[in-house]
């Protein structure tokens, strides 16, 4: 994300940019399968929000 855009999430309490980040190997570790197109089967666990100010 742009500086910018980071310094309005800054502002609602996101301390790093790393925080809004899901890695490769988290996602890896927690496919989410796709049947056709955009109809997910599974949701996966991996939590997909952070939470703000």
């Amino acid at each position: 994300m742009t500086d910018h855009v980071f310094e309005a999430y800054q502002a609602k309490g996101l301390m790093n940019r790393a925080d809004a980040i899901i890695s490769a190997a988290e996602r890896n570790a927690d496919p989410v399968p796709c049947e056709g197109e955009m109809q997910f089967t599974v949701h996966g666990m991996i939590p997909d929000w952070v939470v703000l100010n």
